[in-house]
């Protein structure tokens, strides 16, 4: 047993891999806590796998080359799928399962045999594929570390809290920054999804908001658009780096979220934070004073125990796990399991609960800043124009189409709430921080842009105004803080490189350049 412990280990370290190394490829986007059942599974498989081995061949330097050899294969067979499903060699498709099954056995049986039928002592074997397993499993380590450290440490650049105050007298409104994710302009929507939404842009401007019919984002990706408005500025300004073409990784920007200029001024001002649980921890601001999370509810319950997260269907779809999700396409409709459902199921709450809880922030304490990203009109599609739940594969346009007509009817009785609760008229905000995300470049950048701005603040709007300058316009007027505006411009990148800007112009009739 002791020698188990010291020579062969790198079944282990195999069997780890994948996981920590599909989580370090995404990590910007998905949590860690969604890999953490996926990591013990693959662990036990490759210890149940380790042991089978050293039963049927009694030698454990064999066993465990055959251990590894089979994980190795096993989670490498997605990722090959994947690859050559577009290569055609002699007229023959080389992605499909019926071409690469029998290639992934003939290899994982001669690989086999080999380990078999050696002769000579495999200490020194091992001993190279425990040293090259653990060399490889610290570059995603790494990877997850510094991605954790960037993010709980970085933050905005600390603001004097003498920077905004209050004229004598005045009471503070509360603020309302509420982000309706993927959230396209109405031309955009009459155009490309062919939705009429002027009964809710007029419905907007009945309750006194402005809607600026110009407005464009400055970025088309989240993580940018909000680490700019929050921090009225643009990201290539906060951080040199963020300037950098050839720059891929978003690291940093999660802190310039969280911790934003926006936040740490209006705290100062003795205004409490509210943040709601987003699904998306970059924009989860876990440690306001007032964070709201369904942690009881049926959304931890479904995540915990439910079917698979959508880190484990990354997982079974870069992996072997792939040709049982693919054989089940074969049984009829109704016998073929939803690899998304329980995904889907867990966003779905977590929307309902950001939309019913959204009405009582008005009861907490005041003055406050309520920060609420609401992953919708953005896909998933969950909700139908009734907000009936969505199942299976939903058209693109369609399903676009149905979750603004939903989210149009639930948004607006909670903005007449929100105003009809709070002692002090308040000050909301109501913004895509981008477009559709199946329209081009260009149409991704126009976005909604609202704001219901009491006391005379809504003069200086204009319909082109863009993001960055939001809170320069609101801190200016309410707070005497004397930002000056910045030029509005929208940058288009691409996910691949993120920071690799390119000025994007608006061609809409009446909206110049």
């Amino acid at each position: 047993m002791s020698r188990l412990k010291i020579r062969v280990y790198h079944p282990l370290l195999v069997g780890a891999y994948p996981v920590l190394a599909l989580l370090a490829y995404n990590i910007e986007e998905v949590q860690a806590s969604t890999a953490v059942r996926s990591l013990i599974v693959a662990l036990l498989g490759a210890i149940i796998l380790f042991g089978l081995a050293r039963w049927l061949l009694s030698d454990w330097d064999k066993a465990g080359l055959v251990a590894s050899l089979t994980l190795l294969l096993f989670f490498s067979y997605g990722h090959v799928y994947g690859e050559t499903r577009t290569w055609v060699l002699g007229g023959i498709a080389i992605g499909r399962h019926r071409l690469l099954v029998p290639l992934f056995l003939a290899a994982w049986a001669l690989g086999v045999l080999w380990v078999v039928r050696q002769k000579r002592d495999l200490r020194l074997l091992t001993q190279t594929v425990n040293i090259v397993s653990l060399f490889l499993l610290v570059f995603p380590l790494i990877r997850i570390g510094r991605f954790y450290v960037s993010t709980y440490t970085s933050a905005a650049p600390e603001v004097s809290r003498d920077t905004a105050r209050l004229s004598p007298g005045e009471s503070a409104p509360d603020i309302y920054y509420i982000i309706l994710d993927g959230y396209s302009r109405d031309d955009v929507l009459q155009q490309f999804y062919h939705f009429d939404n002027t009964p809710f842009i007029k419905a907007l401007e009945g309750m006194g908001f402005y809607v600026a019919r110009c407005a464009r984002s400055n970025y088309g990706q989240t993580q940018l658009s909000l680490a700019s408005s929050l921090n009225m500025n643009y990201v290539q300004a906060l951080d040199e780096s963020y300037a950098d073409p050839d720059r891929t990784t978003r690291v940093g920007l999660p802190g310039f979220i969280r911790r934003s200029q926006v936040r740490q001024i209006l705290e100062g001002l003795g205004y409490h934070s509210v943040a709601f649980e987003s699904g998306y921890y970059w924009t989860q601001v876990d440690d306001a004073d007032f964070y709201l999370a369904p942690e009881a509810g049926s959304v931890k319950h479904l995540s915990m125990l439910g079917g698979a997260n959508e880190f484990e269907v990354m997982l079974i779809k870069t992996s072997a796990g792939l040709l049982a999700a693919d054989a089940t396409l074969k049984l009829p409709t109704l016998l073929q399991p939803d690899l998304d459902a329980s995904p889907k199921q867990v966003h779905r709450q977590r929307v309902l609960f950001e939309l019913e809880q959204l009405p009582n922030v008005p009861r907490l304490p005041r003055p406050k800043f309520v920060f609420v990203h609401i992953v919708s009109p953005h896909k998933p599609f969950v909700f139908g124009p009734d907000g009936s739940p969505l199942e299976g594969n939903v058209d693109e346009i369609e399903g676009y189409r149905g979750q603004v007509a939903y989210i149009n009817q639930r948004i607006l009785p909670i903005l007449e709430q929100i105003i009809q609760r709070s002692q002090t008229p308040p000050i909301i905000v109501i913004q895509g921080d981008h477009g559709g995300v199946d329209t081009d470049d260009v149409d991704r950048l126009r976005i909604l842009n609202a704001y219901y701005l009491p006391g005379g603040g809504d003069k200086g709007l204009y319909a082109s105004i863009t993001p960055v300058n939001t809170f320069r316009l609101i801190l200016d007027h309410y707070f005497q803080a004397g930002y000056p505006l910045l030029e509005d411009i929208s940058y288009g990148s691409s996910y691949k490189n993120p920071f690799k800007f390119t000025p994007k112009a608006d061609f809409r009739e009446g909206c110049g350049n």
